[in-house]
C-alpha cells in the first residue's frame, strides 16, 4: 500500500470516528426508514370496490363516481349491495359510487 492509499484510509478512519459522521449516518438511516414506511403506506392505498368492502362510518375517503370522477368526503352508511351513501361539500352520492380509498393521515 502506498502512502496516498494509507492517507485515504486514515482519513476515512478519522471521519468514521467523528460525531458528525455518526449523526449523518443516523439521519440517513431515519430517512431510509421513512421512505420505506411511505412506500408501504402508498402500497396499501389502492381503490377498493364498494361491492367488496365499505369504509367505516364517517371515515374520510376518496370515492369514485363513474359520471363525474373522484370526490373527497365521508362514508355515511349502507351495505355492499349498492345502497352506500357518501357525503361531501358537493352533496350526497349513493349507489353510483363504485370504488373508494382511505385518505392518508395529515402531515405531522
Amino acid at each position: 500500500m502506498n502512502s496516498e492509499h494509507a492517507d485515504i484510509l486514515n482519513a476515512l478512519d478519522q471521519m468514521q470516528k467523528s460525531p458528525h459522521y455518526a449523526a449523518r449516518r443516523s439521519i440517513l438511516a431515519q430517512a431510509e426508514q421513512l421512505i420505506v414506511a411511505q412506500e408501504r403506506e402508498l402500497a396499501t392505498h389502492e381503490w377498493i370496490k364498494c361491492s367488496e368492502r365499505l369504509p367505516e362510518k364517517d371515515q374520510r375517503v376518496l370515492y369514485y363516481f363513474m359520471v363525474v370522477g373522484i370526490h373527497a368526503g365521508r362514508f355515511k352508511y349502507g351495505t355492499c349491495q349498492g345502497d352506500a351513501l357518501f357525503a361531501s361539500a358537493a352533496g350526497f352520492l349513493s349507489g353510483d359510487v363504485t370504488h373508494w380509498m382511505p385518505l392518508p393521515e395529515a402531515p405531522k
